[in-house]
């Protein structure tokens, strides 16, 4: 960092001074002579090459000033240089904070903490790392902050130890010759402590007056920065210690409501659980559920031995077709809504069977026969999305002769329905759409998928449809 002339000096006060004053510069240059007026130009200009500054002008005013790190640490830096302090190597040292992710917020309002004691804020490293990522190597950013550190300070939780990175970062801590401060939260006493920061070190609480007045002190004076007048002092610790207590509290709220994932004895709970919590409901018709994992392809799935394990465990009742959860139950699942549907979702993921893969996957390695091809072509030519069975296969039998009918083809697929729908039904290509009054099926919907595939985007079985429908071409005499 170069040093400024004596005006460019003076002028980077001046600037720090009015940072918020608007109108000062244009009143400022508004009296100024043109000899005055060239020298404060030349000033701002030195300031903004040595980026201590960036401006932006209009007019010939200066309007919007914004003081760089540089321009910040210029004085810091001309009072070290007078003291014979490597300024650059001063400037690399650092306060390095582990902890989990988990417990960002004490980490958060330590390093407030710290700042409100004159700790420069880019001298502080929280290393924020995802708290239960299973990675192994420390990062080279954290590395060189490790490195720089005067001072390193753990905040030790049930977080703490399940996290690779933060177990590595206490290594770390044991094994080079800084001074550490280990933080408890309150899961922690010298009883559970692990690794290598065991039971012979001592653990500080941010409920401790005493405490957090020595974890203030000890970072202050391995920064080489003066104390604060004792008032200053003790209205931040007083700060601190009022927000640690009400992160404690907010904490066990939370931990009220924590849910376990055991809880959900079976997967077909966690389905239907995973529908309501989607849908953000309480309250659902059981026929919707069914409806949904018809929608979803979602199969295997035992909708009325879930809703029947839920009311048992008296966490929701069935009352005429309708599955409704404890409103206790519900407040507490909603609250972990974005947790449980993230892991829900690869349960569904596991019982979910797309028609159109399995389908193009049979097609591609010609395990279809030719009448169940022409079965597609009369479902894509005629855009067929239910099938009748029972009393209801005539009318269909009946809409397929006429297709044949009018493309010239051999009536061998009205004479095969049956058997075609029979495998679909096999494939679980269709579901149960309609009953007749005694509960038979008497017609299939097709699958989603199949829809999509045979009704929007069908080109690529197009060639193969066409070849199998002039195969059975029939050719009239006349």
């Amino acid at each position: 960092m170069n040093e400024l002339t004596k005006d460019s000096e003076q002028l980077l006060k001046e600037i720090k001074k009015h940072i918020h004053e608007s109108e000062y510069w244009a009143n400022k240059f508004s009296m100024l002579n043109s000899k005055g007026n060239t020298i404060l130009r030349g000033c701002f200009k030195e300031l903004k090459d040595k980026q201590m500054i960036s401006v932006q002008w209009a007019d010939n005013i200066p309007y919007n000033i914004v003081v760089l790190k540089d321009g910040y640490l210029y004085e810091k830096m001309i009072s070290m240089r007078s003291n014979n302090i490597d300024f650059h190597e001063h400037m690399d040292k650092c306060i390095f904070i582990s902890h989990s992710t988990a417990d960002s917020k004490v980490a958060e309002l330590l390093s407030s903490y710290l700042i409100a004691l004159g700790i420069p804020s880019d001298s502080i490293f929280c290393s924020s790392l995802p708290g239960n990522d299973v990675q192994f190597n420390i990062p080279n950013e954290i590395k060189n902050k490790l490195k720089n550190s005067v001072l390193n300070i753990a905040i030790l939780s049930e977080n703490y130890y399940e996290s690779a990175y933060c177990l590595n970062e206490s290594g770390v801590f044991w094994y080079v010759n800084t001074d550490f401060i280990l933080i408890s939260l309150p899961e922690i006493t010298h009883v559970n402590m692990k690794g290598f920061l065991d039971k012979n070190n001592k653990l500080r609480n941010l409920k401790n007056e005493l405490d957090v007045f020595f974890i203030g002190d000890t970072a202050l004076n391995t920064m080489n920065i003066s104390r604060p007048n004792s008032t200053i002092l003790a209205r931040e610790s007083e700060k601190l210690i009022g927000e640690y207590n009400l992160f404690l509290k907010n904490r066990q709220k939370s931990d009220e409501n924590k849910i376990d994932l055991d809880d959900f004895i079976t997967d077909d709970v966690k389905i239907i659980i995973y529908y309501l919590l989607l849908n953000r409901m309480r309250k659902a018709k059981i026929s919707d559920v069914k409806n949904w994992l018809h929608d979803a392809e979602v199969y295997n799935v035992n909708i009325d031995s879930a809703v029947d394990l839920i009311e048992t465990s008296n966490s929701g009742n069935i009352k005429n077709g309708y599955i409704e959860l404890n409103s206790d139950v519900f407040v507490k699942l909603i609250r972990n809504r974005d947790y449980l549907l993230k892991q829900f979702s690869s349960v569904i993921e596991e019982y979910t069977k797309l028609s159109s893969e399995i389908f193009l996957e049979l097609w591609n390695n010609d395990k279809m026969d030719d009448c169940l091809k022409l079965f597609v072509a009369y479902i894509v030519d005629e855009r067929i999305t239910f099938f009748g069975d029972r009393w209801m296969k005539d009318e269909q039998i009946k809409s397929i002769s006429s297709w044949e009918s009018k493309n010239s083809i051999i009536n061998i697929l009205s004479e095969n329905y049956s058997s075609c729908l029979s495998y679909f039904i096999r494939e679980d290509f269709v579901y149960p759409s309609s009953w007749t009054e005694y509960g038979n099926v008497r017609g299939y919907t097709l699958n989603n998928s199949l829809v999509s595939l045979f009704l929007e985007n069908c080109a690529q079985l197009l060639d193969e449809l066409n070849r199998v429908k002039e195969d059975y071409y029939l050719d009239l005499p006349f």
